[in-house]
């Protein structure tokens, strides 16, 4: 299994993810003093066992993967310590559920009718994407925009390559791309070991972001292709969840800015939709 998707050997997803947030939290976050001699970036295990208030024993079994059910107490009393908010709450049980049930979570496809509905919008990008944000269906605006945005292409991979890590905001947009990424997906999908293998060979800024286990969704926001001689466009996206494909959410994008609107104006001719029905590649 490739380092960093399922959990490490002899864990847990939950260690993994409880170990990793650990090294996040400062001392001084809990109000506690740093004092001398201090061996880890973080917290220590007897921090967070005394401050979540469960047994140093305990932690340890939970961490190690010794102990795989943890109650919704525990649960809560550790994200609160780890300072994770609502959605890393909602994270951590997820992992909890995944590593007791091991469900298999096939990817949804988008129906006909999906596909279809997508050249309803000629003149607004749109794409289809699954749970490892693989492009699985968009329109011939899309296309005719950015390649990121053709079917079989990867958005957290397209994210690191060359060519968008020299657009403005890029290092937030990577941040956001792997969080999302680490929140909608599968650990134990062949296809997302295939794509995190991949980044994290070639890409250290992608290494040092994963392994920190951000987790949120990014249902909107502002996102920049490169284009125009350099200066780039941008484009404000929404997304919305397709409950009839499991794990896949259409992403529409409107201009942000003169250049897109331009670019826009340029590819409006573009028309039809496109779809893969194979497993997505970059």
């Amino acid at each position: 299994m490739t380092k960093g998707t399922g959990p490490t050997a002899g864990g847990s997803l939950l260690g993994d993810y409880l170990r990793a947030r650990r090294a996040v939290v400062q001392p001084e976050d809990l109000g506690l003093a740093r004092g001398t001699g201090r061996r880890v970036g973080g917290l220590r295990r007897q921090e967070v066992a005394a401050a979540a208030g469960i047994s140093f024993d305990y932690y340890l079994r939970l961490e190690q993967g010794r102990d795989r059910q943890p109650s919704d107490q525990v649960i809560g009393a550790l994200a609160t310590t780890l300072r994770l908010g609502d959605l890393g709450l909602q994270h951590m049980r997820r992992l909890v559920q995944l590593q007791n049930q091991h469900p298999a979570h096939p990817a949804g496809a988008p129906s006909g009718a999906l596909r279809g509905l997508l050249d309803f919008w000629p003149m607004t990008p749109v794409a289809v994407v699954d749970g490892n944000l693989d492009v699985v269906a968009s329109n011939g605006i899309a296309q005719a925009l950015d390649g990121l945005l053709s079917p079989g292409r990867n958005l957290l991979i397209g994210i690191f390559s060359a060519e968008h890590q020299r657009t403005p905001m890029w290092r937030e947009t990577a941040e956001r791309g792997v969080a999302a990424l680490r929140f909608r997906c599968d650990p134990f999908d062949p296809r997302l070991q295939e794509i995190v293998g991949q980044l994290s060979i070639r890409e250290p800024v992608f290494r040092r972001i994963w392994a920190r286990h951000d987790c949120s969704p990014w249902t909107r926001g502002l996102v920049h292709f490169p284009g125009d001689g350099g200066r780039g466009w941008a484009f404000r996206f929404q997304s919305f969840d397709v409950p009839s494909a499991a794990g896949c959410s259409v992403i529409a994008l409107h201009a942000a800015d003169r250049p897109a609107l331009a670019a826009l104006d340029r590819t409006g001719g573009t028309g039809g939709s496109a779809d893969v029905a194979s497993a997505a590649s970059a």
